[in-house]
């Protein structure tokens, strides 16, 4: 998901060359959210995925 919305966010800034909708600043802005969504659902997989020694027993 992250691929598509970083694909999205170059598309926009293609069409932005030439139209000007948005700023620089808000395209950059968006990047560095797009990373920060990157980390966090990392952090979040990791948490999903962590099985701690009493789970273990229990499944």
């Amino acid at each position: 998901m992250d691929k598509k919305l970083e694909r999205i966010l170059d598309i926009l800034d293609k069409l932005n060359s030439y139209i000007n909708v948005v700023t620089k600043e808000d395209l950059a802005e968006q990047y560095k959210n797009l990373e920060n969504f990157r980390i966090l659902t990392r952090d979040l997989d990791i948490l999903l995925n962590f099985r701690s020694p009493k789970s273990c027993l229990n499944a």
